[in-house]
């Protein structure tokens, strides 16, 4: 009796496990179910909303390409609220391609990069809520395009910014998050961050906190390092 009772416990604990695996995408009133994170981004049609549970989810050596409007909603990063279920944790970068408009990103902890790229288009309406990455940068092929309403929320951060001066931002927001530095804005709003950027290391500096930051509006911060290079900030 005792071996039937410990072998039915196992099988539920199995069909549980697997139950929080499941990545499951609503589109419309259509529901689909999937094994894997990727599978499910590729297959999702644009406007759908991917559910993201508890445990990891590799992206893959080259990551997953973002070129449609999507919401990606896991459910959080933060120890003290998954413990039930565990972290929703990607591993990999995401890149914003083409097409890659009208995004939120919420409560995940990407263990990578979000890479908003651009070859032909902007990129605008992407929103980064509630989750935990290892960098956002801007970077392109062409630095004449426009990169268009970012709003980071609650965020914890690395580094956030384009990767030099020549990348063109507009209507960025970074708010209540943590970040250790942010770089190469044009017209930005950071406001009520913790930025703890600027080290030293063997005698140098490796980091500025804010870098290069140009028509910025920089408000009510806890800014603890260096900062360097602003122009025409408000």
């Amino acid at each position: 009796m005792k071996r039937l009772i410990l072998a039915f416990v196992l099988i539920i604990s199995i069909i549980f496990s697997y139950a929080q695996k499941t990545v499951a995408v609503l589109s419309g009133t259509t529901w689909s179910f999937y094994d894997d994170f990727s599978p499910a981004l590729r297959a999702a049609p644009a406007g759908a909303t991917i559910y993201v549970p508890g445990g990891t989810f590799d992206l893959g050596t080259n990551g997953d390409t973002i070129n449609k409007p999507i919401t990606i909603i896991g459910v959080g990063y933060h120890i003290d609220s998954t413990g039930a279920t565990g972290r929703s944790i990607l591993t990999g970068n995401f890149s914003f391609a083409n097409g890659g408009d009208n995004v939120s990103i919420i409560g995940v902890y990407l263990n990578g990069n979000v890479q908003i790229l651009n070859s032909n288009n902007s990129v605008s309406n992407t929103y980064l809520f509630r989750s935990r990455i290892n960098d956002i940068e801007v970077r392109s092929g062409n630095t004449n395009y426009m990169f268009n309403s970012i709003m980071i929320n609650e965020c914890v951060v690395n580094n956030i910014g384009a990767i030099n001066s020549n990348m063109v931002t507009q209507n960025i927001v970074i708010s209540n998050s943590f970040c250790s530095s942010i770089r190469y804005l044009w017209d930005a709003d950071i406001k009520n961050n913790i930025i703890s950027g600027g080290y030293y290391y063997s005698g140098l500096l490796r980091s500025y906190a804010l870098y290069s930051l140009y028509n910025c509006r920089i408000e009510n911060n806890i800014i603890y390092g260096y900062t360097k290079y602003f122009v025409k900030q408000i």
